[in-house]
């Protein structure tokens, strides 16, 4: 949606509604909903009103119209609910850097970082071995 007149200056996270607010330049983003629907398209309504009115309990100008865009997106996910960042085993030139849930904003410079370290061979501040492929899989890759 548009900007609203009172736009926060950083992004923001609305713990107890699990709401996410993202300033941007012309532009604000509610979003954050998880749904466990399979493979449905759909977008609930009832979903986005839930956002704008959770966004009404902490913001000034909460949200504005209209609204440009309706989106949704899937979620990579593991099992432990670490991401996976590692190389591909089967093509040396591929990265994989996924699976981070629900917080794949919040750790892309952190992965992006790791994966940097991994591409030019140096020591990442975090120990990769925490995010392998390999600890997913039964077999060894």
């Amino acid at each position: 949606m548009p900007s609203p007149v009172k736009m926060p200056k950083i992004p923001m996270v609305l713990e107890q509604h699990r709401v996410a607010i993202t300033p941007m330049k012309n532009k604000y983003r509610i979003g954050s909903t998880m749904e466990f629907a399979g493979y449905d398209t759909s977008i609930a309504d009832a979903r986005l009103d839930l956002l704008k009115s959770s966004a009404e309990c902490y913001l000034h100008h909460p949200h504005t119209t209209p609204i440009e865009e309706k989106w949704y997106g899937w979620r990579p996910m593991t099992w432990d609910g670490k991401p996976i960042i590692d190389r591909s085993p089967a093509f040396e030139n591929v990265w994989i850097a996924a699976g981070h849930n629900m917080l794949g904003i919040s750790m892309a410079t952190g992965t992006g970082q790791m994966i940097d370290n991994m591409i030019r061979g140096q020591k990442s501040q975090i120990d990769a071995a925490h995010f392998r492929l390999s600890r997913l899989c039964k077999t060894k890759i």
